[in-house]
């Protein structure tokens, strides 16, 4: 029980733990995104649903999560299957 309150007090003293957890939920959130808009898109600017995602995580986050949400962007943007192999160079 002890172990349990120290790491509530240290999630809620350490700010940046939510900072950190806010880029890959803002991916997620970016990345369903465009798959739910692909009908209506097309293939038009396929990766431009991630740049108001990244303003968000790096104004909120700072640099640290900004960083780590573009290298989360990057994996996303390649791993995506609806994407031609073309596209992606």
């Amino acid at each position: 029980m002890r172990i349990l309150s120290a790491f509530k007090h240290w999630l809620f003293v350490r700010q940046e733990v939510h900072c950190y957890a806010l880029a890959p939920a803002v991916v997620a959130i970016a990345f369903l995104a465009r798959l739910a808009l692909t009908p209506i898109l097309g293939d038009a600017s396929p990766y431009l649903i991630f740049v108001p995602a990244d303003l968000v995580a790096g104004g909120l986050g700072g640099l640290g999560p900004g960083l780590l949400l573009a290298g989360l962007q990057s994996v996303a943007a390649v791993s995506d299957p609806d994407q031609p192999a073309a596209s992606r160079t």
